[in-house]
């Protein structure tokens, strides 16, 4: 089990948390503010990991609660 600030979460849930997050659609980063693909409007920011060698943030739509990840391009860098 891994113990964090908030609760514990056992292997087996990290495992679903892990398998889920990849199954999100990943859209790349432009020189806008981030909205929702789905309805347009401003997101929030529920996952930083620009720090990381992801280079990306997962974002929620607070309307829609439509999830998804924005990554920075590698190409265009």
């Amino acid at each position: 089990m891994r113990t964090t600030s908030k609760k514990t979460v056992s292997l087996e849930e990290e495992s679903s948390i892990m398998e889920a997050l990849q199954e999100l659609p990943i859209y790349l980063i432009s020189d806008q503010p981030t909205v929702c693909p789905e309805c347009g409007l401003r997101t929030l920011v529920i996952g930083d990991f620009f720090h990381t060698n992801s280079k990306s943030a997962i974002h929620q739509c607070e309307e829609d609660r439509y999830i998804f990840i924005e990554q920075v391009d590698e190409e265009f860098e």
